[in-house]
């Protein structure tokens, strides 16, 4: 497998051709799908949920960020919002 067909792959949901995309009706994601909206290392993402930078919602084993969480952390994380 070329390096252009491995990073298509890695685009998609499950290899299939077809781009991931996250359904607007989810209010939970998890970490890879968090990264992969932010552009940030999956290993990153899971270090901001250990330290509580951002948001995260429990149940039993799974770990799952908010949707409302992602958008917050961008707005205090977005340059404009800065202060020197």
């Amino acid at each position: 497998m070329d390096m252009t067909t491995a990073r298509e792959k890695a685009r998609t949901s499950i290899g299939n051709g077809e781009p991931s995309r996250i359904d607007p009706e989810r209010r939970l994601l998890k970490a890879p799908e968090v990264a992969r909206q932010l552009g940030l290392a999956r290993s990153t993402v899971y270090q901001m949920m250990a330290s509580g930078e951002i948001i995260t919602v429990r149940r039993g084993r799974a770990v799952r960020v908010p949707v409302s969480a992602v958008e917050e952390w961008i707005k205090a994380n977005s340059r404009g919002n800065n202060v020197a």
